[in-house]
């Protein structure tokens, strides 16, 4: 980072962590840290949960399985997430860390929602690039899927949950 030694209160990650090279990401943090300054690293489970009357197992099922196959463009990235940044935890070279994770958040999404979430995350992107027509469909599908079960009512409101996770640690 272009910034002097000891001159920095916050160092930041949201949803980003894991696409650092880590030693090099917490040496450069530990050196632009003042003392006193504070690292905070966040991100959500790349896992999630839909409910609504009797077919959120269903609904989550068909989310999760068109999840799996596009995080298979980049399943390190997608490890290192679903480990809530363990071993990123376990380099803080800094004693004063914690791990927080479990933090639930509910949002009430529709179909079309859904589906533009999955559009925007960077494994979809990745799918995209390498095959416009196939990705374009694939989207096609998972929401024709979520219509089926839902009896193609695409208005619905869906409760969407997430489960985030952080790291907060201070430099002494």
């Amino acid at each position: 980072m272009p910034v002097e030694d000891a001159s920095v209160d916050l160092v930041n990650a949201e949803i980003a962590a894991h696409w650092f090279n880590t030693e090099k990401f917490l040496q450069e943090t530990a050196r632009v840290l003042k003392h006193g300054g504070c690292l905070a690293l966040h991100a959500f489970l790349p896992d999630y949960e839909i409910h609504y009357k009797d077919c959120s197992e269903e609904l989550t099922r068909i989310l999760s399985e068109a999840l799996e196959m596009i995080y298979s463009y980049n399943k390190q990235a997608v490890t290192i997430v679903r480990s809530q940044y363990e071993d990123i935890f376990r380099k803080i070279p800094f004693a004063d860390k914690k791990r927080i994770t479990g933090i639930q958040e509910t949002f009430l999404l529709n179909v079309e929602d859904i589906i533009n979430l999955v559009r925007s995350a960077c494994f979809y992107q990745e799918f995209f690039e390498k095959d416009k027509d196939e990705a374009t469909e694939f989207l096609k599908n998972l929401e024709k899927r979520f219509l089926g079960v839902l009896e193609n009512s695409s208005s619905r409101q869906l409760e969407f949950t997430a489960t985030y996770f952080c790291i907060l640690a201070t430099k002494l």
